[in-house]
């Protein structure tokens, strides 16, 4: 275990909680010394001659059922975001970041793999979970045996649909695996708009603690990342949902939301739209949460919530632009063309690797997506590989060095509208 300022270097949290302004309030990134204010946690700032690398934000369309919508008029989604509904976004990220707890962790010998929006329902037809099922156990399996801290990113659990009791007697297998990681110490759970329930820690005892043992759900953590005593930077782990009227900072709201909607949505199976299914809502989401963490020096954000696997690359953006040019030659679907065309935007328009985004576990062809981080790299992993193995098949690798270098600098937001 690697000592840095007296600071033990491990996956264990530090029990700290700092007062800084969350990104996007100030000019500093969280953890450089000021005179007039200090973290507790001495951290080494970044030098300024280092040179910024330009990437480009990429997204892998998702075929899950969830996410298709009526054709709506054409629109550009992608370089448009109206400033209240940014407003909200950050608002709602700024709390879960004040809130967070953090962790440092040691570049080189960090091994996390991030899976998210795995909506485990009661093993039914309508259970979205059911045909990833055996993908998630495989990939559970083969982390655990490495040595890999587990993060579920919030949406574990579908509670809009199922009761908390219901889904808690399915899936006994997935609790037992994960329970695991809970054991060996190495297990983040957080949660999310479908399965805020958790968000109470008398829930979590009740019905989780049937599975797991004094176990603490999160909403967001801070990843300290040093390498060889140098602070890198930090990574920002939350589900994503953050700013959205369910989850409004007015207790009230919340309260209604949580006691008398979801039961009513739950019983006459009311779907709203929402960035998972909702293209539209999605595009505008991601664009909100890049603007978000490329307001701030410094910090990486991965999330998850709009089942819209991200990550940055500039292989990806010019693959995505051969596909947008392959489709628009085909003539095929217009909604697949509009599709093409925003992804395309959205990698195109900015310069920051500040979002990425770990997809989902509930793929209805049983694929799941998830974001490694292993070896000094990040990787946004798939399971099965592409001839079905169980195993994973790496999409998209890149160092994360560079990625800190590349946020190592303030980008101003994307056009409003």
């Amino acid at each position: 275990m690697r000592i840095v300022n007296g600071i033990p270097l491990s996956l264990g949290l530090l029990g700290h909680t700092c007062n800084h302004s969350p990104p996007g309030e100030c000019d500093c990134r969280h953890g450089d010394v000021f005179e007039s204010r200090r973290c507790d946690i001495t951290r080494v700032s970044r030098p300024s001659h280092l040179p910024t690398f330009l990437f480009h934000q990429s997204a892998y369309s998702c075929d899950n059922q969830r996410m298709q919508s009526k054709r709506k008029p054409q629109q550009d989604v992608t370089l448009a975001i109206n400033p209240g509904y940014q407003a909200k976004i950050n608002r709602g990220l700024n709390n879960a970041y004040r809130s967070a707890s953090i962790v440092a962790v040691e570049l080189g010998e960090a091994k996390i793999i991030i899976f998210s929006d795995q909506h485990k329902g009661t093993g039914d037809h309508a259970d979205d979970f059911l045909p990833s099922h055996p993908a998630y156990k495989a990939a559970l399996l083969h982390y655990q045996a490495a040595g890999y801290t587990l993060a579920v990113l919030g949406d574990a659990e579908e509670l809009w649909e199922n009761t908390p009791s219901a889904v808690m007697g399915g899936y006994p297998s997935i609790f037992e695996i994960e329970n695991k990681f809970h054991e060996d110490r190495q297990y983040w759970r957080f949660w999310g708009n479908h399965d805020d329930e958790w968000s109470n820690p008398a829930q979590v005892t009740r019905y989780l603690g049937k599975h797991f043992k004094d176990l603490i759900v999160k909403e967001s953590l801070r990843l300290t990342i040093f390498d060889q005593g140098v602070d890198r930077g930090e990574i920002f782990m939350v589900h994503g949902h953050q700013g959205s009227w369910t989850s409004d900072e007015s207790g009230w709201v919340r309260w209604l939301v949580r006691y008398f909607w979801r039961p009513f949505q739950r019983i006459f199976r009311i779907n709203t739209n929402t960035p998972a299914t909702d293209r539209h809502l999605r595009h505008r989401h991601d664009i909100a949460m890049y603007n978000w963490a490329a307001a701030s020096k410094g910090l990486v954000l991965i999330a998850g919530h709009t089942h819209h696997p991200i990550f940055p690359t500039q292989y990806r953006t010019e693959k995505l632009n051969r596909e947008f040019e392959t489709i628009r030659e085909l003539g095929t679907d217009p909604d697949e063309i509009d599709e093409a065309q925003s992804d395309l935007r959205f990698a195109q328009a900015q310069e920051k690797p500040s979002y990425f985004n770990s997809g989902c576990c509930c793929f209805n062809d049983g694929r799941i997506t998830g974001i490694e981080i292993e070896g000094g790299k990040i990787k946004l992993v798939r399971w099965p590989d592409e001839i079905g193995r169980p195993k994973p098949e790496i999409l998209e690798v890149t160092d994360l060095r560079q990625v800190f270098q590349g946020v190592a600098r303030r980008e101003p937001p994307m056009r409003s509208a």
